[in-house]
């Protein structure tokens, strides 16, 4: 078989691969495609390159460049287009844009050159849970769009089967993974509370992941600010992350007194973050019905801390 057969192209908004997030997802997926032989390229709406080459290419240049959503979706829909144009051929492109009208628009690109496309969806950006015009429309634009699509998966039985309903038509169920043999590994990494003074009785609960309100992280200090005293006297919440929401959550937590009860880590690197969750006991899943947290999920698991799943996470 010619090798240009098992070539491959994999799109997302951004990889950086310095901190966590959905775009691990397809980082995982094209390592496994890159151990099975294909050859991967990876792309973001400004740049291409081998999946070979992605540690070696300086954060700033893979993730989005405007902080203005709008832009950057108007951005991640019509960029792709000059891959589409190219004489390369892929046996397949893998789509994980954010927002299923960006994932849809790529696709009916590549349809001109007849190459075959996966849609994957590891979370619904939150439509699902808002009642309004705009979700109305957005997910009227979701149903025409996984219709047509060739192939589309999706990171759980969930959100598979509200794909289905959504479209009346089969989706492929690919789960979220870790590497829990060199990265995830509890039996890798020290219990070593005291370099955070942090006494080894304390119950430890670990939220690790943005900090922002579209991912309920709010929902944890409201959580908090309801539990009996003596029995949050027991109880820390580790919080390993940043966002647009970490300073005012800081305040907040400050202003109802519970500043010994919560702990901050700021930005931490992703390779460092397993030594982070080798300290709890409990893990937050996103509190939130508008983003999913499977990655996480798989994350918390794989360092043998029991996970705390709220009911309309996926």
């Amino acid at each position: 078989m010619p090798f240009f057969n098992k070539r491959v192209l994999m799109i997302n908004d951004q990889f950086n691969y310095l901190s966590s997030g959905g775009h691990w997802r397809t980082i995982n997926l094209a390592e496994g495609l890159n151990y099975l032989k294909y050859d991967v390229w990876l792309a973001t709406p400004h740049l291409k390159f081998h999946i070979k080459e992605l540690k070696k290419i300086n954060v700033s240049n893979l993730i989005q460049k405007y902080n203005n959503n709008i832009i950057n979706h108007l951005l991640n829909a019509v960029l792709p287009f000059r891959y589409a144009l190219e004489k390369t051929k892929y046996k397949f492109v893998y789509l994980q844009l954010p927002m299923p009208i960006t994932k849809g628009f790529c696709e009916f690109i590549f349809k001109f050159k007849f190459t075959p496309t996966v849609l994957d969806f590891g979370d619904l950006w939150g439509y699902k849970s808002y009642e309004s015009i705009f979700a109305t429309l957005h997910e009227a634009i979701a149903s025409i769009i996984v219709q047509n699509a060739t192939i589309v998966t999706a990171a759980s039985n969930e959100l598979a089967n509200y794909l289905k309903r959504l479209s009346k038509r089969n989706v492929y169920v690919l789960n979220n993974s870790v590497d829990c043999i060199n990265e995830f590994n509890p039996d890798l990494y020290s219990f070593d509370r005291e370099k955070f003074g942090i006494p080894k009785e304390k119950l430890v609960i670990i939220y690790s992941g943005t900090i922002s309100k579209s991912k309920g992280v709010h929902n944890i200090v409201r959580v908090a600010k309801n539990i009996p005293k003596d029995l949050l006297k027991e109880l820390l919440f580790f919080i390993v992350g940043d966002g647009p929401y970490l300073n005012e959550m800081k305040i907040n937590v400050k202003k109802l007194g519970l500043s010994n009860s919560f702990y901050f880590t700021g930005f931490v690197p992703r390779e460092e973050i397993p030594k982070y969750l080798k300290l709890a006991n409990l893990g937050i899943v996103s509190p939130s019905p508008i983003r999913g947290g499977l990655i996480k999920l798989a994350e918390y698991m794989a360092m043998g801390i029991i996970p705390i799943v709220p009911p309309n996470s996926w």
